[in-house]
């Protein structure tokens, strides 16, 4: 968990906006993590501190991730949007102190995904999606699934932001495009 001075720490660097969208990932989190009953600690502190490398100065995206040593693949390298859970993957142990490699790893891939995620992986990454800022075509039928049938939210939030991405004509990462090979046979038509 992380103390009331690293709080402000992360409201200072994120902004309140993103702040606040951390609380609600870090609520909507501990509800899915309800069923599932993994470190309540872990869940939280994952979630709070999952866009902690989206910092509101950009230029210091690149800055830090110099200064971590931090070797971006060719398909991270041009998009802040991926490279912000790279650096926020180190932030978080080194300014943050986090130690655990659940953690770690939730924080790192909560914007791909990946094939075979930890269960505290799939709750970070669903809730992400559906916290209940978020507004939009489905997320009540992703808020359904992720409380009942967690596998198969991972599934429909990957296809769903995929689907995203493409529409926007961005590169679509290989490790999204191997979570969803993966995750797919998780795939039902349950409401169709």
């Amino acid at each position: 968990m992380i103390n009331p001075y690293q709080m402000a720490l992360l409201e200072a660097e994120i902004g309140k906006k993103r702040l606040e969208h951390s609380q609600r990932v870090s609520q909507t989190a501990s509800s899915i993590n309800d069923t599932i009953g993994l470190n309540p600690i872990w869940v939280q502190t994952s979630a709070i501190l999952h866009d902690c490398g989206r910092l509101k100065d950009k230029d210091q995206i690149s800055v830090r991730l110099k200064r971590y040593g931090i070797v971006l693949d060719s398909q991270t390298q041009d998009s802040p949007q991926l490279q912000h859970a790279v650096l926020g993957r180190f932030l978080a142990q080194y300014q943050y102190g986090i130690q655990e490699a659940a953690v770690l790893n939730a924080i790192r891939y909560h914007t791909t995904a990946r094939a075979g995620m930890s269960p505290l992986e799939k709750i970070i990454y669903v809730a992400d999606a559906i916290e209940f800022g978020r507004d939009y075509d489905g997320v009540d039928r992703l808020r359904y699934l992720a409380h009942n049938q967690l596998n198969q939210a991972v599934y429909e939030v990957i296809k769903q932001t995929i689907d995203f991405v493409k529409q926007n004509h961005q590169f679509v990462h290989t490790q999204s495009i191997q979570a969803a090979e993966y995750y797919k046979k998780y795939k039902e038509d349950l409401f169709e």
